[in-house]
């Protein structure tokens, strides 16, 4: 995994903030909601400005702007990144038909076919809360 400052000279930034794949350790916390960690994983640790974090997750730049103030008064420091083969392409996320939380969960059960406790111990989550998420993302698909 690339960061910013040691890209590929083929990569441009666009390019790379596209491809950004999220470590689903960065939800390992009782504190921020799904999108706030997302937001705040962006900005502080892929650099990102609020206009592209905008872009790429498709959400009103002034929200991100709220939410990112929000999660810092609630997790002042730098999530901590744990390396992990687990990731989440941040280019899903585009798809408003899912709540930030359903993606998530959407693709840890589909693509990495996790058990819903694997699912809820990952989240700091209780496993019926994530089981009643993915039971919505099954309905809405269907």
């Amino acid at each position: 995994q690339h960061t910013m400052n040691h890209l590929p000279p083929i990569l441009n930034r666009e390019n790379y903030v596209k491809n950004i794949k999220i470590p689903v350790t960065i939800f390992n916390n009782e504190v921020l909601t799904p999108l706030e960690a997302i937001i705040k994983f962006l900005k502080e640790n892929e650099q990102l400005r609020f206009v592209e974090i905008s872009k790429l997750i498709n959400r009103e730049q002034r929200s991100i702007n709220m939410m990112y103030r929000a999660a810092i008064k609630k997790l002042p420091n730098k999530i901590p990144i744990l390396k992990s083969q687990i990731t989440i392409p941040a280019k899903i996320l585009q798809d408003q038909t899912f709540t930030v939380a359903e993606h998530v969960i959407k693709t840890l059960k589909q693509n990495y076919k996790l058990t819903y406790h694997q699912i809820a111990v990952l989240m700091r989550r209780n496993d019926r809360t994530i089981w009643t998420i993915y039971n919505r993302t099954t309905k809405k698909s269907a």
